[in-house]
């Protein structure tokens, strides 16, 4: 008979009892394992909410640039990119159409320097559609933007949402009162003239007859769109500003802009002195201080007088021209400098009138010799003026950029240009047959 063991109660129960601890392992290691996976979730999950978190609301909000305690974000200087290369895009294409059909009305090349011309300007635009380029542009823009509207604020100028939108019908041609053609000029009845009185009786005009004058056609009065139209473009442009990523109200925002900035330069410009120095002088410039010594000692000496070396100077002509000379009546001061560097003009201010100068070597290249005739205050030109007022405002402007004391730069935003706008410009410069960068 086969050989049976026997198996004692306590056997018996050693083994159920190894049986429940393997049973309780593999529970507890089953938990594990869930505990496990439930963490690892968890920490994914964590991670990737902490990756959306840094990348679409923390490295947006990122100040780029402080100015004036106005944050500029991340966000701001790449939604404003979208707009930079849209706008120069645009122009690029315009221009390009421009010169297009300039270039099929060009039958016998009359038009050849006009062409050049535009597409000299067509290769600026291109040169500007880069990358970095755009970017710093957008940078500049919202400083811009950011320096004239807290100046405005600062000087009390107020541009209120009625003015907005009359600056838009403005431009876009919708007037609010129907215009009035200019009235047609009608002569005045000239009377014929009156017989001479004879002798005999008084002979009196009963009749008045008009001479008649040709009268122009009235001016060409600007031309209303309807309101439907005004609708049209208004709608178009918040469309356009929404797909760039602004809200609707962009649209208005920037016609604010425009008015600040007018107004700021308006309240800028009317600062600018209608007055200032002028000056009357002859001069001489000679292209060495050697000829120009040579010069001064021949009007020392009395050889000749200042006109006559004038009109010697110019004839030279051979072997080579040694400088030429002439007569300037009241110029300003910004005028003088502008032509002849800041050298002539402060020599001007100092130097006795009616007296031949010594020799001035200009920072703008020759040597001088000065015969100041006159100096006093006058009215600058209206087209000085405005071009003072425009100055004094560029200057504002650039130096209000360049305080760091108002301007804070914290990041290149040339490191910020989304991966959308970098392909709409390596796309462009390859259509273009330019060097994709």
């Amino acid at each position: 008979m086969p050989y049976k063991p026997k198996v004692s109660q306590s056997n018996i129960s050693d083994l159920v009892q190894a049986r429940d601890s393997r049973y309780q392992r593999e529970q507890r290691i089953r938990r594990g394992v869930v505990i496990g996976v439930m963490v690892v979730a968890v920490l994914v999950t964590l991670l990737v909410a902490a990756f959306v978190v840094q990348e679409f609301v923390i490295n947006p909000s990122r100040p780029v640039a402080i100015v004036g305690g106005q944050t500029i974000t991340v966000s701001d200087v790449q939604t404003r990119m979208r707009i930079e290369l849209a706008q120069a895009t645009f122009s690029y294409s315009q221009l390009a159409q421009e010169i297009q059909a300039a270039q099929q009305q060009n039958t016998e090349g009359g038009n050849d320097f006009l062409i050049q011309f535009y597409q000299q300007q067509l290769q600026q635009i291109a040169n500007t559609i880069d990358a970095a380029q755009i970017a710093n542009a957008a940078l500049d823009s919202l400083i811009q933007d950011a320096l004239i509207r807290q100046e405005a604020q600062r000087r009390g100028i107020v541009v209120t949402p009625d003015e907005v939108q009359v600056e838009i019908e403005r431009q876009n041609g919708f007037f609010r009162v129907t215009l009035t053609p200019f009235p047609t000029y009608t002569p005045a009845p000239t009377p014929t003239p009156s017989p001479t009185p004879t002798d005999t009786a008084v002979l009196t005009q009963t009749d008045a007859t008009p001479v008649v004058i040709p009268t122009l056609a009235p001016p060409a009065q600007p031309t209303s769109i309807s309101q439907a139209e005004l609708d049209q473009i208004k709608q178009r442009g918040r469309e356009f500003y929404t797909s760039m990523g602004y809200p609707e109200s962009q649209f208005e925002r920037a016609y604010e802009s425009n008015l600040f900035a007018q107004r700021l330069q308006e309240a800028i410009g009317s600062e600018v002195p209608t007055r200032t120095m002028h000056y009357q002088f002859s001069y001489i410039r000679f292209n060495t201080v050697e000829s120009a010594t040579q010069g001064l000692q021949q009007l020392t000496s009395g050889a000749i007088t200042f006109e006559a070396l004038i009109s010697q100077t110019n004839a030279i002509t051979q072997p080579a021209v040694v400088g030429s000379g002439g007569f300037r009546d009241w110029r300003s001061a910004s005028a003088v400098e502008q032509e002849f560097g800041v050298d002539v003009l402060g020599a001007l201010d100092r130097l006795p009138l009616n007296q031949p100068s010594p020799v001035i070597t200009s920072s703008l290249g020759g040597a001088y010799l000065l015969l100041p005739a006159g100096r006093e205050i006058r009215d600058r030109s209206p087209s000085e003026l405005a071009s003072a007022r425009q100055q004094a405002y560029t200057d504002w402007l650039r130096s209000a950029q360049n305080d760091s004391s108002r301007v804070q730069r914290l990041i290149d935003p040339s490191t910020l240009v989304p991966a959308a706008v970098r392909n709409a410009v390596q796309e462009f410069r390859r259509n273009n047959l330019l060097d994709a960068r």
